[in-house]
């Protein structure tokens, strides 16, 4: 159903191994089975940990494209995305970015995302209806994940080593700003 995909088995070890800046992971969380489409496009930097997050009104490829792009507009350097094979990365191609594709049912091969939207669902409980939160609501949700220190980054934040890093390009919340 995703013409040309390239294996997370091809992923560069610097991605694997969070050797360096600039590989992502991308993938969706959606809203109960009775709410609809509405979901939230959920973009992790491996190394940092540091999140952009969107709410999506359907799971359109166009819209989960159109979502990746404004998210990745954040960075300074991107080097290569992960994504699962849901029907929503079918379009990856027009992205012009080198994706990496997990294997069918495998979700725990882009583990940095899978975490996030672990940490998400304390928010957003599993069953949810997304359309229900505001976009405020998830933007202090991203500044929550961005600004709470983690012990795999030496008790620094994912904005700290991003901002150390020069890797942002702007952003949309004031609380980011510096």
């Amino acid at each position: 159903m995703i013409p040309n995909r390239v294996s997370i088995h091809k992923r560069p070890n610097a991605a694997n191994e969070r050797l360096e800046f600039g590989h992502f992971e991308a993938d969706t969380v959606v809203s109960g089975k009775k709410y609809g489409s509405t979901s939230l496009n959920v973009i992790v930097e491996r190394k940092s940990r540091f999140v952009k997050l969107r709410k999506l009104s359907n799971l359109k490829p166009s819209t989960t494209n159109r979502a990746i792009l404004r998210g990745m507009k954040t960075f300074s350097k991107i080097r290569s995305l992960t994504l699962d094979t849901g029907i929503e990365n079918k379009w990856h191609e027009r992205l012009n970015l080198l994706i990496f594709f997990c294997d069918s049912y495998a979700s725990w091969q882009k583990g940095a995302v899978e975490n996030v939207n672990l940490r998400i669902r304390r928010f957003i409980p599993k069953g949810a209806n997304i359309a229900d939160y505001s976009d405020k609501q998830i933007q202090k949700i991203e500044d929550w994940l961005n600004h709470t220190p983690r012990k795999s980054l030496n008790y620094k934040t994912p904005y700290e080593i991003m901002y150390q890093e020069n890797l942002l390009i702007h952003t949309t919340s004031g609380a980011l700003q510096g």
